[in-house]
C-alpha cells in the first residue's frame, strides 16, 4: 500500500498503529523542514560546537515526540506542532552544549588563578568559585578531563608539581617537599602556564 498521497492526519493514524512505512514517510516529508530550522540556528550551533549531523538526530527526535504526542483535538496543525517540537529539540541541544562548554570555562578560570598565583590553594579556588551564585558549580568530571588534557603536555616533572599544586600545596611547600629550591618549582610553574596557555587558546 501507497500512503505517499495520504496527508498528515490519516499517516498519523497509521503511525498509532505502528505502521513503520507511515513514520518513514513523514520524516521525509519533513526533512527539508529540519534542514530549514537547522539553516536558521547555524550560527549558534555552530558557535557551541555541535556537529551537524548530530544536531540533525536532535532534530529527527523531536518529531517522532510530534508524531508520537500530537493532539488531534487541539486547534493547531501537526505541521505547526511538529515544526515547535523540531526548534524546541534543536534549542534544548544547544543550550545543553553551552552549559557544558560554560561548566568548562568555568573551571579552566578557576585554573588560570591557580597557575597564574604562586601561593594559591587549588581548594579554596574551587571553593570560592562555587559559593558564587553567579557561577555555575564545578562538574568534576569536566574538571578532571581538563586536567587529563593539561598533564598530557607536561613532562614527568611538571606533572609531579602540577599534581601537587592540584593537591593543595602552595610554591614554598611543594619546593620543601620535592626538596628544590623555591626558583625551581616557580619555573616550572612558567613552563606549566605556558602550555596551559597554548591550550586555551586552540
Amino acid at each position: 500500500m501507497q500512503y505517499n498521497e495520504h496527508n498528515d492526519n490519516e499517516l498519523l493514524y497509521l503511525c498509532s498503529e505502528n505502521n513503520e512505512e507511515a513514520t518513514n514517510i513523514i520524516i521525509k516529508k519533513y526533512k527539508k523542514n529540519i534542514l530549514g530550522i537547522l539553516k536558521e540556528y547555524k550560527k549558534q550551533y555552530n558557535i557551541v560546537g555541535i556537529e551537524t549531523a548530530d544536531l540533525y538526530q536532535e532534530a529527527l527526535l523531536g518529531l517522532l515526540n510530534a508524531i508520537h504526542s500530537f493532539d488531534k483535538e487541539k486547534d493547531v496543525t501537526f505541521y505547526t506542532y511538529a515544526n515547535a517540537c523540531i526548534r524546541k529539540s534543536i534549542i534544548n541541544a544547544i543550550k545543553k552544549t553551552f552549559e557544558k562548554k560554560s561548566r568548562i570555562l568555568n573551571n579552566s578560570y578557576s585554573l588560570d588563578k591557580l597557575i597564574n598565583n604562586s601561593e594559591s590553594n587549588f581548594y579554596e579556588i574551587f571553593k570560592d568559585e562555587t559559593n558564587q551564585p553567579d557561577r555555575l558549580l564545578i562538574d568534576q568530571e569536566s574538571v578532571d578531563e581538563f586536567i587529563k588534557k593539561i598533564e598530557s603536555k607536561l613532562s614527568k616533572s611538571e606533572i609531579e608539581i602540577f599534581e601537587l599544586k592540584l593537591k593543595g600545596l602552595k610554591n614554598s611547600e611543594i619546593s620543601s617537599l620535592i626538596d628544590k629550591d623555591k626558583k625551581y618549582v616557580e619555573n616550572t610553574m612558567f613552563r606549566i602556564n605556558r602550555k596551559y596557555k597554548e591550550i586555551m587558546n586552540k
